[in-house]
């Protein structure tokens, strides 16, 4: 019995029970005032009327539900709305034409029902018939219409996160293996000169990448987890590099809970390491500050090399991607022949996300 009635729930899209409990009587009543004005004698023959309206309200719309239920389950599909009217349509007002005409000759004919004056057979009775099948056509598909609508939305919108999170995948994908590459050849080069050293070469890498396990998942991290992280990455820069990669961070406290695109500044300086001269005549010099706008600044003068080793393709295209699936602020680069500046959004409570928060989405979709 639950089993059939979840199955008429299902092709009717929703729960009707309340919907016919309400919706009998009231149209019932208003039926006999609406298309059958007749003068009525009094109040009686008002609610003789409405109760016999109720009846064959009851009656079409039953028709309709059923009829309604027979070509849904015949045309389920929302691609097949179209030909479901067609075919529906005619379907229940050949219903509702043929049941008056047999409701109403036999009401017509009782002589019980006659004595209390009971309306002919005419164009309002039709009327009044239509209007109920009608009305319940226009109520179930509504409602099945609406529900797939919202389902074909969703179903959309769950589709485009999950493309906008594949992306974002991707890109996190993506950083340079390189660098590991290169710390481990200054690691072997300064433990014999220098185990001390070395071990806190060691210690720093781990900081390094334990951080990048960390935060993998998290689209926005805050701006002081990026600086501790930045100043473990600076520190094993720098002892490869020694003191030709000078490193200026200058952020005050009040931006320090706003947040960014994790390893954003941390491509930002590979990308200025790899294409750039860093010699004892050439020294390279990155600054990291917060300008009047409240963006986040990094900057390093131009000494580019004139060869350039092979790119992971991964830099600015990256970060500006990154930043384009999550938020709808802009990174903005800026280049005046002798110093290279990309300006970075810091994002607080107040800026709205284009993904829901990309974390939040992940907790819907489990």
């Amino acid at each position: 019995m639950f089993r059939r009635f979840n199955q008429t729930c299902f092709y009717l899209g929703f729960n009707d029970f309340w919907l016919r409990i309400f919706g009998v009587p009231i149209i019932g009543f208003l039926i006999p005032i609406t298309f059958l004005n007749y003068e009525w004698k009094g109040l009686t023959d008002y609610i003789f009327f409405s109760v016999v309206s109720m009846l064959y309200t009851f009656i079409y719309w039953e028709g309709a539900r059923g009829i309604t239920i027979l070509f849904r389950k015949r045309f389920p599909q929302f691609k097949d709305t179209q030909k479901r009217l067609f075919f529906k349509v005619p379907t229940i007002l050949f219903f509702a034409i043929v049941l008056i005409g047999i409701l109403f000759g036999k009401y017509v004919c009782s002589p019980i029902m006659t004595q209390f004056g009971a309306p002919p057979f005419d164009s309002r009775s039709i009327v009044a018939a239509t209007f109920i099948t009608l009305f319940c056509l226009a109520v179930y598909e509504g409602v099945y219409f609406y529900n797939q609508l919202k389902e074909s939305i969703i179903e959309k919108e769950k589709a485009k996160r999950d493309h906008l999170q594949s992306q974002l995948e991707g890109l996190r994908n993506q950083v340079n293996p390189h660098f590991l590459f290169n710390s481990l050849n200054t690691l072997v080069n300064i433990i014999t000169e220098d185990p001390n050293l070395a071990i806190r070469f060691l210690n720093q890498l781990s900081h390094v990448y334990r951080y990048i396990l960390e935060v993998k998942e998290a689209p926005l991290v805050p701006l002081s987890d990026e600086l501790d992280f930045l100043q473990s990455y600076v520190f094993l820069q720098q002892e490869r590099f020694k003191r030709n990669l000078i490193v200026d961070i200058d952020v005050p406290m009040l931006y320090l809970q706003y947040k960014i695109v994790p390893f954003s500044m941390q491509i930002l300086f590979e990308n200025a390491i790899k294409h750039n001269v860093i010699s004892t005549k050439k020294p390279l010099y990155i600054q990291v500050y917060v300008n009047e706008a409240h963006q986040l600044v990094v900057a390093n003068n131009l000494q580019r090399k004139q060869q350039v080793i092979d790119s992971t393709k991964v830099g600015l295209a990256n970060i500006k991607n990154r930043y384009r699936l999550i938020t709808n602020e802009l990174v903005i680069v800026q280049d005046d022949g002798s110093q290279f500046s990309v300006l970075l959004p810091l994002i607080n409570k107040a800026h709205q996300l284009t993904t829901a928060a990309l974390t939040t989405v992940n907790s819907e979709l489990v």
